[in-house]
């Protein structure tokens, strides 16, 4: 169960300088910049429609305006690929050899630049060192932590995220997820 702090949400805004008025939320500056995005997504998807309505639900009740967009597939593409927008709720698949590229690189999703993580992904891809390349990758996970670019609403429940404590024939495919399930047991660490 998720809980939403609405009164945290709001002393974050004050904090970083915005100010609520009856016209929403404004920049306590001179740039008149305010809080109002648009949540692009699929109309054709109806459960990323829904989530992307109870985004903009739950953001009205903090006093962020979302207006969304629900588009045909030709004007999503579109707008996915000319990376115009605000928001946009992608339902994205990983590969059998995910790759950070896709989400970090030069030209990802979402435009998101980070010198320092470019530098990381292209010294890890060069490393043969197993413990180097985990401490880049740990250094990514900690930039990527402070920086929040993209933010996962929910996996698909085809998903098989596991503790490192599971051992046992673990191999799951494409065909039976959890395939070998009868070998699997938990292994319980002593603190």
């Amino acid at each position: 169960i998720i809980v939403h702090d609405r009164n945290k949400a709001k002393n974050t805004l004050v904090e970083q300088g915005w100010k609520y008025s009856t016209e929403g939320w404004k920049k306590n500056d001179d740039s008149n910049l305010t809080i109002q995005l648009d949540i692009v997504v699929n109309k054709n998807d109806t459960d990323n429609v829904k989530v992307a309505n109870k985004i903009r639900e739950q953001l009205s009740l903090v006093g962020i305006l979302i207006n969304v967009k629900d588009v045909s597939k030709k004007e999503y593409n579109e707008y996915l690929r000319n990376k115009n927008y605000d928001i946009i709720i992608v339902s994205d698949t990983y590969s059998y050899s995910p790759a950070l590229e896709k989400y970090f690189g030069e030209n990802n999703l979402s435009n998101y630049n980070n010198k320092e993580i470019n530098i990381l992904l292209n010294e890890a891809e060069l490393s043969n060192d197993e413990n180097e390349i985990k401490q880049k990758y740990t250094k990514i996970n900690e930039i990527y932590n402070q920086e929040i670019p993209y933010i996962s609403v929910y996996f698909d429940t085809s998903s098989i995220i596991y503790s490192p404590n599971l051992r046992g024939t673990i191999r799951p495919n494409s065909y039976n997820l959890f395939y070998g399930i009868d070998t699997w047991y938990r292994e319980y660490m002593s603190q």
